[in-house]
This record gives C-alpha cells, structure tokens and sequence, in this order.
C-alpha cells in the first residue's frame, strides 16, 4: 500500500524554508527515489501532503505543537529531531550529526549554501531534469541564505525603486519578491501561505518558483514595497540604538535601549554604514516569553576577516545560557536564551570575538 501519510515540516519565516518546501513538493518522488517505483505518489496525493513551519529549537522538542513527531514525518531546513523520522536534509554546519540516531529512512546532511539547493541536487540525481531555470533559482537562493551579495545585488533588492519591472528584474529580485510572502508575523497566515505556495509547485509544469505563474498572479510585489518601506523606517531609527564596539569591531542592536522597534530589521546596513564592522551581534528581549534572541553575523563585504566559527558558538551559548536552542553557519547564526542571563550571554560572545582574533 503507498504511503499517503507523509507530512513537511520545515523553516518558519525563513527564505530557504519556504523554497525547500516548494522544492520539496515538485520533485517529490525524485527525492524520495520514488520515481517509477510501485510507492511513487500522483500529483493529488502529494499536493495533500501538508506544510508546517516550525521554529529550529521547536525541532528539539518532544512534541510539535501538542502533535508528537512520526516516522511519516519529512524534515527540511532544521536540526534533526529526537524522534525516528522519514527523511531529513539539512544544512546548517551546527547541525552536523554524529550519527543517524534516532533511525531515519533516509537523512542528507551536508553544510551547503542553501538546504533549497541541496535538495535541488537530490532531486537531479533522483531523475529530475536540470534546467538552465533550475539551474539559475539555484544559484539565487545560494547567494540569499548564504548571504553571498556584492554591494549592487544589495541595493537593488532592499532599496525602494522608482518603478518597477517585473519582467525585466534579476532573478535574484524576483526571489526577493516570492520570498515576500511568509515574511508575515501572523502564525496562521504564514501556515496558510507555506502552503498555498508550495502546492504551486504541483499545479504546474514550472522548474522552478521562479516562473510559476500562479505565485505571481498573486502580485507579490505588493508584499515586497510594503517590506521595503519596513526597511526605510527601521534604518530611521538605527542610531538611537546601534553602535559599534570597536575592541572587537560589532555592531551591536541592542533594542533594549529603546520602548519600541519600528520598521523591519534590514540584516546588512550596518556594514554599509560601519564599513570596517567584522561582526553583527542583535539583541532582542521577549519579555511574554521571557526569553532573549541573539542574532551573530560577519560582514559579508570582508569574510577573509571572520576568524569565529559562529553556528558553534552560539550552539554553546544556548546550552549555556538557555535550554540548547542555538547554531547556524559558520558566518551567521542565532540563539533563543533564558532572559535573566541577557548581559552575560552578551560578554561571552564579545569574549569569544577577542579570543578568536588573538
């Protein structure tokens, strides 16, 4: 009997969650090595196999949600969960396991630039034709998760324009723009939009989302200016709260210094602004949850000056400071604390920079 009960689970709010979700459902059976077999699934079955957008430390939870994880269960973008799973693929240099435990049918991890584009390989060599479209999403996905912009790709996909051309626009913009849509902080509209966009993938014969038409009648672009104008205001208010600390050249966003954060976080205009910045450190207090997000980058215009490995760091920093919900990239990563221990979390990142440069 096929199985039908699969489920996607993969990264909320995140760019590369999203298109491995698409990726995911247009070449399933590719990467699954279900291609031609008697379990190979028809569009219908795949196009019902829902999409869930989780949070990486909810990944480490025994429950997702109140719903326990299942060996039905397909894993994208996130550390892999205690519980015996379907498949998982993953990135993240954090997450490197040590060996496949709890069992899994079939696990991929390798560090890449972007899950969306190891998945693409999957898919390849699973039996998918490799297109110069899918070829040219690939790349573009790779240079926004791995944040491997030039200064003009920046200002021409964070930046207002004075018209637009949509027909004429990079296809790293026209990522940009897709990607748009599960920027939301509503829960419930980013589920429904995780969805939506990756069946997209089976209502069409498109590579890639690139030329999916369904997602543009949709007018992203709207999504996009309404980002963009976020951006222009966010950087209004950049100074009374960001400075840079220069024994160890961070930029630091403490947004405890101010009563409220206006705009939308642009994550590389500090080191347009402090150009000799080596890192980027923000701080965020969620005092319902009583909790702290810590955010750490290096300056993706002088990578040769990055000597901290920062998915590691901020690995340790979690299981230090809070319940282990912490990694990323060597260059950029992220860590959910236990608010009480804010500053000293703060020093020994600070502590860690001066360490690694000695």
């Amino acid at each position: 009997m096929v199985n039908t009960n699969f489920r996607i689970i993969t990264h909320q709010g995140c760019n590369d969650g999203l298109f491995s979700a698409w990726i995911m459902k247009r070449y399933f059976n590719e990467i699954l090595k279900l291609k031609g077999t008697k379990n190979e699934l028809t569009k219908d079955q795949i196009k019902n196999i829902p999409v869930i957008g989780i949070k990486p430390y909810e990944a480490k939870l025994d429950n997702l949600k109140g719903i326990e994880f299942t060996k039905n269960d397909i894993i994208l973008d996130l550390p892999k969960p205690n519980k015996e799973i379907y498949f998982w693929c993953d990135h993240h240099s954090s997450n490197k396991p040590d060996k496949d435990n709890p069992p899994t049918h079939d696990h991929h991890f390798q560090i890449a630039p972007s899950n969306t584009g190891l998945l693409i390989e999957l898919a390849i060599k699973g039996g998918a034709k490799n297109t110069k479209g899918l070829e040219q999403f690939k790349e573009c996905i790779d240079i926004v998760d791995d944040a491997r912009y030039n200064i003009e790709q920046i200002k021409n996909c964070y930046y207002l324009k004075d018209k637009w051309d949509i027909d004429n626009s990079t296809p790293l913009l026209k990522t940009h723009i897709l990607s748009s849509f599960i920027r939301s902080k509503d829960f419930f509209l980013t589920q429904q939009f995780l969805n939506f966009v990756s069946n997209s993938a089976i209502t069409s014969e498109s590579p890639s989302p690139l030329t999916s038409k369904l997602l543009w009648q949709l007018e992203p672009l709207q999504w996009h200016i309404a980002r963009l104008k976020g951006h222009n205001e966010w950087r209004e208010q950049f100074d009374e709260y960001v400075y840079l600390d220069k024994p160890t050249m961070t930029v630091i966003q403490d947004t405890r210094k101010i009563k409220r954060s206006k705009g939308i976080f642009d994550r590389f205009y500090q080191y347009l602004k402090y150009e000799d910045a080596v890192y980027n450190l923000v701080i965020k207090v969620d005092d319902i949850e009583n909790t702290t997000r810590l955010g750490l980058g290096a300056n993706i215009f002088k990578k040769n000056l990055r000597k901290l490995d920062v998915g590691k760091t901020l690995k340790t920093l979690a299981n230090k400071f809070g319940e282990g919900a912490g990694g990323g990239h060597a260059a950029v990563g992220g860590a959910t604390i236990n608010k009480e221990h804010t500053d000293k979390a703060i020093d020994f990142i600070l502590d860690s920079i001066k360490e690694a440069h000695r």
